[in-house]
Order: structure tokens, then sequence, then C-alpha cells
């Protein structure tokens, strides 16, 4: 049997064509608020890095249309990821730049009250703790789906496994399992030390709060820019295959020219889109509550229910083989981890937009 080509094929092969439409609008709709998110990011940071470095005050339109022409375009064309992956290890490295960028200055208190850019920064940036804010339980709520986006490349899975090399589950758990370890070390501790430095007053893109003028904000910029720089196609392809298979249109742009085109247009609606689309906390928060959600724990469940299922009862040894214990075990775990990710998903949208409000 042919391995799955999209994460809809999937549905329909594990549940049935019984809501796949569903299932490739919600996988359309992930990797189009990640597009927003690394917009959000790539224009912030070059708007204060060339601030800061130059003196060159541009506008968020601006800075989008640059990095499409220069950046997104020539990512956005290439044929496949493989190209990328000698960049993926770089990206990281960006991150954990930025981390300890973020942390030297925590540790030397440069944004505290007589520090050295406490100043330069807006009052609403500056350092704020221990007032009355709101109840934990009700601002918590956007940051943990925030961080759900932080482990949803599920749309892109059945790419990335027919690209991985020596292709196998083992190996592709080993994979998945090594990366989301480290991404869930370094972003934890990027929240951790954005707080302790702002507290209250933390922006939702954390680096906003650092003065234009600070070197080491500056490096911290850069190299978050350049982690969302190769994240980008990474989106943008999830998008690409997973519009094209929701409109039916795949078969139609089967030769590279036709492609091309529909990459060009399709980039340029998503810029267009990022230019009045720019609050970086909104976007996740809602997204990681909506698609992401639905994309990396209620689509996964369903479909691990019905594949044991499917084993067992359709296509197993025998009609009455029942599945084992642990077997029970482990669908009741993740059908019940799926309730709880949809009861946060929905608070956290609802606390969202009530917070934004």
């Amino acid at each position: 049997m042919s391995l799955s080509a999209t994460y809809r094929e999937c549905w329909e092969r594990t549940v049935g064509s019984k809501g796949g439409v569903f299932v490739a609008t919600a996988t359309t709709l992930d990797p189009l608020m990640g597009l927003f998110t690394n917009s959000a990011i790539l224009s912030q940071s070059l708007r204060f890095t060339l601030r800061g470095l130059f003196g060159i005050e541009l506008s968020i339109p601006e800075c989008l249309v640059l990095l499409a022409l220069f950046v997104l375009l020539p990512l956005c064309l290439m044929k496949n990821l493989d190209a990328l992956a000698p960049f993926s290890a770089m990206g990281m490295g960006g991150v954990f730049i930025a981390l300890t960028c973020m942390t030297m200055r925590y540790l030397d208190g440069s944004y505290l009250p007589g520090g050295a850019f406490h100043e330069e920064i807006l009052t609403e940036y500056r350092p704020q703790f221990g007032t009355d804010c709101h109840p934990w339980s009700f601002s918590v709520l956007p940051f943990l789906c925030m961080a759900f986006t932080s482990f949803d490349m599920h749309y892109n899975s059945p790419r990335f496994y027919t690209e991985l090399k020596d292709a196998s589950v083992p190996r592709f758990a080993a994979v998945c399992g090594s990366a989301f370890g480290v991404v869930s070390f370094l972003y934890l501790s990027i929240a951790v030390i954005g707080f302790l430095t702002f507290g209250e007053h933390s922006q939702s893109f954390i680096l906003n709060n650092y003065s234009s003028h600070d070197p080491l904000a500056a490096v911290a910029r850069l190299s978050m820019g350049f982690s969302a720089m190769l994240t980008y196609p990474l989106n943008f392809m999830g998008l690409r295959d997973n519009l094209l298979d929701l409109l039916g249109l795949t078969d139609k742009f089967n030769t590279q020219g036709k492609l091309r085109v529909f990459i060009v247009l399709l980039l340029c609606c998503c810029i267009f889109m990022a230019c009045f689309i720019t609050d970086l906390g909104l976007i996740s928060s809602v997204g990681g509550g909506t698609s992401v959600a639905l994309v990396a724990f209620v689509f996964p469940a369903i479909m691990f229910k019905e594949a044991v299922r499917n084993y067992y009862y359709l296509h197993g040894p025998g009609t009455d083989e029942k599945p084992g214990i642990w077997t029970q075990v482990e669908v009741w775990l993740v059908m019940s981890a799926m309730v709880v990710m949809v009861v946060l998903g929905i608070s956290g949208v609802i606390s969202s937009i009530a917070l934004g409000a």
C-alpha cells in the first residue's frame, strides 16, 4: 500500500471520507496562522533592527514587501525541503542565541530602574512586578494556546516522513521526539526569562520589549528572524499543498511552471493579509486554540482510535481478537487528552478575545 501524500488522505484511510473536507480546511488554516506568526516575527525584527543599527524607519508593510521579494519568495519556490536540512540546526541555534542574549540582560539588570536601557523603552514596555492583574486561571489560558503552536507541524507529517532519509516509523518517532524535546526546553526557557525580566509588561513578541539600541537585543532579533525565515517555507508548503487539495486543484498544477505561478499569487495574498494581522499574541492564541488544537490533538486522537479499531475488528487475524489491556489504556489516555486540550483551547480563545477587547 502506498503512503498517504496529505493529512487529509491519512484521515480518509483510517476514518473514512466523512469529515475529509473539514480536515482539509483545518489543515489549510493551520499553516496560514503559522505564516502570520512568522510574518509578524520577521517584520518586527527587521523593523527594530533597521531602526537601531541604521536609523532607518520602515513600516510593517514595507518590511514585509522587502522580505517577500528578497527572502521569502526564493525560499517558497524551492521544490522540496531537502535543501533546508543543513540549515535546520542553524535555525534552532538562532533561538538558542536569542535565549542567551535575553539571559545576559536579565542577569545584568539593564532594564530594571537605573539600568542602562530602562529609560530608552516605552513606559508600557518597562518591567512591572507585583501589581494587580487578571486571575491566573484567566490570563494563563492564552499562553497555553500559544504554546500549542510551538509543537505544530502535523499538517506536514506526510511530507516529512517521505523526505526522511531511510524513512521508518522508529526513525520518524526519534526525529519528532528529539525535536519536540529541544523546542520544549528552548521555548519554555525564553518564556520564563522574558517574564522574569519584564513581568506583567511582557509583550507577545518578547523582543519588542528590548531597546532598539541594545546590541544584544539586535543579535537576538537577527537570530529569531533567521529562525522564522527558515520556518516560513515549511508553513508555506503546508498551506500550498493543503489548499490545492482542498480546492481539488492538485492535478491541474502538476507542472513546475503552473505551480510557480500559484506560489507567487499565494505568497502575495499571504503578505497582503499579514500587513493587517500583526498582533502576534492574538494570532498565536486564537490559532493555537482552534486550528492547531484540531490538527495536533483532535484529528490524530480520532485517527489513532479508528486505526486500532480497524486493525483488531476489521483486519485482524481473527474476528474474535480483542485489543490488549495496554492498547485499550492507550486509547483511553489519548481520547482523554484530546478532551482536555479541546477544553483548554476553547477557554484560551475566549480568554484571548476578552483580554484583547
